[in-house]
């Protein structure tokens, strides 16, 4: 499920990169969109839905794959995640990856970066 959650949020990072470096209209975005789903998600395998909107504007609506691989319930665009809580799996990635720079170490007091702390 991280690996799905990361992948989409991946995915939202480079449809925005494209959004941000040029307007494009409602059909290159939606051509953009769907070459990106295709190359990242295969279409018997777990998937996608995504959605690109600005403001209350929805600009993009689209899934590629499967919701249930074992039984090959596709994906449909309106498929509800239960993702829950991602935030920690985040936090802890970011704390591993700071350790990786020697910015910060397992052994460390939090009250090292938090002085109040008690």
């Amino acid at each position: 499920m991280t690996t799905l959650v990361v992948s989409v949020a991946l995915w939202i990072g480079s449809v925005s990169t494209a959004i941000a470096a040029k307007a494009p209209d409602a059909a290159a975005l939606k051509v953009h969109a769907d070459q990106l789903l295709e190359q990242n998600y295969q279409a018997d395998g777990p998937g996608a839905a995504v959605l690109v909107a600005r403001g209350d504007e929805v600009l993009y609506r689209g899934a590629r794959g499967l919701a249930n691989v074992e039984l090959g319930v596709p994906l449909a665009p309106e498929q509800v995640f239960r993702i829950g809580s991602v935030t920690k799996q985040f936090a802890a990635a970011t704390v591993m990856k700071l350790i990786d720079q020697g910015k910060l170490s397992l052994n460390d007091p939090l009250s090292k970066f938090l002085p109040d702390y008690p």
